[in-house]
């Protein structure tokens, strides 16, 4: 599948490859990319998130995978960033920066 995602670039609308490279971001710094995120990063609708999640999916092939439990894409064993050129925790600095919303939300728990 990565050698057809390769050739299949030039297809790929301009604006999908920023939205790609976040979802490697995050499957490197967090080990998980949800909906949500995608949602809270660039402000897409939740079918728009799906079909994004899904693409990429497609994409990576055998390089991730649903977790159902979770409602996330997971990175596999055999994961290798596809779009991302540059440290995954400076992209995803820079995404936060320009997100309308923390990106990740993180639960306070109370002893």
């Amino acid at each position: 599948m990565i050698e057809g995602a390769i050739l299949n670039l030039a297809k790929i609308d301009k604006k999908v490859v920023p939205r790609f490279k976040f979802i490697e971001a995050m499957l490197l710094v967090h080990g998980e990319c949800g909906r949500n995120h995608l949602i809270r990063a660039f402000g897409l609708g939740p079918a728009a998130a799906s079909t994004l999640m899904s693409q990429y999916r497609e994409i990576c092939g055998d390089g991730v995978q649903l977790d159902h439990s979770k409602k996330r894409t997971v990175p596999t064993q055999g994961f290798k960033p596809l779009y991302l050129n540059c440290p995954a925790e400076e992209f995803l600095e820079a995404a936060q920066i320009m997100a309308c919303e923390p990106i990740i939300q993180t639960k306070i728990v109370l002893c």
